[in-house]
């Protein structure tokens, strides 16, 4: 143990392996653990993130866990409007790379059909 005296844990871990199967998962700990020892202060920096939305880890049981499944996406500027590269060059930095393929697609835009 940590302050130095012993104990036999078998037949203790072997009741507590029984008793996880038996209890809710949120209750289940084990002895000198480190996220357990997250759980016994409310104030530790991991203990938010590690109860949020979890059934196995917290205060209460959870049957259920809310999934998020918003996701957004856009076209950059530079794709959908080619000619700004210059101005929007002189306030961020642009990949050479990203520039030259900027002009090229000004020109490709430009060029009349059928040439």
């Amino acid at each position: 143990m940590p302050d130095g005296s012993k104990r036999r844990l078998l037949a203790e871990e072997l009741k507590n392996i029984i008793r996880s199967e038996q209890e809710p998962p949120h209750k289940f700990r084990i002895p000198g653990g480190i996220l357990e020892r997250v759980l016994t202060d409310r104030n530790d920096l991991a203990y938010a993130p590690l109860v949020w939305q979890n059934s196995f880890y917290g205060p209460r049981a959870r049957s259920k866990v809310h999934v998020f499944s918003g996701f957004k996406a856009s076209n950059s500027s530079l794709f959908l409007a080619p000619k700004i590269v210059d101005d929007v060059g002189k306030y961020v930095k642009i990949p050479k790379d990203v520039i030259t393929e900027c002009h090229l697609a000004m020109k490709r835009k430009n060029r009349p059909k059928g040439a």
